[in-house]
């Protein structure tokens, strides 16, 4: 899979159930989101485990997404 892939290319990817785009689209948007779920809780663990649902979350309902711009 192509790391240069477009968000939207990674999002119909991940419609589709295909696991690549899961992991980049994870490795794009996992350590901003961490320092964002940090600043907000101040507390790394509870992070950790906000994103980890986040993700979960993500993959589970993936054939109904409507992210028009994930990095908003």
């Amino acid at each position: 899979m192509n790391p240069h892939l477009s968000d939207q290319q990674l999002l119909e990817g991940l419609k589709k159930g295909c696991q690549d785009s899961f992991k980049i689209i994870y490795g794009r948007y996992f350590q901003e989101l961490f320092a964002y779920a940090i600043a907000l809780l101040n507390d790394e663990q509870l992070a950790e485990d906000v994103l980890q649902e986040l993700f979960i979350g993500l993959w589970e309902k993936r054939t109904g997404l409507k992210i028009e711009n994930p990095s908003a």
